[in-house]
């Protein structure tokens, strides 16, 4: 029993210490939870998703403790999570019991428009990132509607200007393409720094071991554990048999020479 509730106490003691995870991230939409999750995985950060309660719960994304430090750094340099933005639906809500004005819902419609492109365009595989400014509606009579594109790159993903341009006027109808004004910038190599297996966890309290053979070392511990408390076990019985079967001898034959210190005197007292 006593064996027993020591190796409990171990493999608890090894399942808390250097474990326990933090979040770097929260308040995200699915998508955007996802691509974090990517970006910390390619630099060799394990990273989980949770999502809150309810029909409109935002998703919060950790890592381990130990690798907290590295995780907000990276995303830091990678500017993620980005700016949150309004969807459609929100910014076409109304804002208050008066109407607003006509220019107000029109800079208000046309910011709506451009939410819209800005998902389409970050849906793409090869998009990090989109910002976008329409002009259809706030724009005085006469003129023509514009849109306006900066789009961050993922590093070497593989865009067509023309299919972007064929997105856009399909999301802005009456936009004409030479309207359509698009740029490129390339997001920041991910890597910043050694990742893997250099990261020291705590084991046992006093040591540490690379995170990545943490487990291992653990499972072996706890089997070595369990091999000599088997031992010790095995040893203990076969002890206590044998004390027992020694007493037991030892016993046979005080009886024996009792006997014999018996008959030795019933013998002598037939002589006198």
């Amino acid at each position: 029993m006593r064996v027993s509730k020591v190796l409990i106490t171990c493999v608890l003691l090894l399942l808390t210490t250097g474990c326990g995870s933090s979040p770097v991230a929260d308040d995200l939409g699915q998508r955007e939870a996802n691509q974090i999750v990517a970006v910390l995985r390619d630099n060799g950060i394990d990273a989980t998703t949770e999502k809150g309660r309810g029909s409109k719960a935002r998703y919060t994304v950790s890592v381990a403790s130990s690798k907290f430090g590295e995780a907000v750094s990276l995303l830091s340099k990678l500017g993620l999570p980005g700016e949150k933005k309004a969807s459609f639906a929100e910014l076409m809500a109304p804002s208050g019991i008066l109407p607003s004005s006509q220019g107000v819902e029109d800079l208000r419609l046309d910011r709506a428009i451009a939410s819209e492109v800005e998902d389409l365009l970050e849906g793409h595989n090869g998009v990090s990132s989109a910002n976008v400014v329409v002009r259809s509606h706030s724009i005085n009579s006469g003129a023509e509607s514009s849109v306006s594109i900066v789009i961050l790159k993922k590093k070497g993903g593989a865009l067509v200007e023309s299919d972007i341009r064929q997105v856009v006027g399909r999301a802005v109808p009456g936009v004409k393409a030479e309207n359509i004004l698009i740029a490129f910038s390339e997001a920041p190599s991910a890597a910043v720094g050694p990742t893997g297996s250099g990261s020291l966890v705590p084991f046992l309290i006093y040591w540490k071991v690379p995170e990545s053979e943490y487990t291992r070392l653990a499972f072996l511990f706890v089997a070595l554990l369990s091999l000599v408390a088997t031992l010790a076990g095995v040893s203990g019985y076969i002890w206590g048999q044998f004390s027992v079967t020694r007493s037991g001898d030892i016993v046979s034959s005080e009886v024996g020479m009792a006997k014999n210190r018996r008959s030795e005197e019933e013998e002598v007292e037939e002589d006198v």
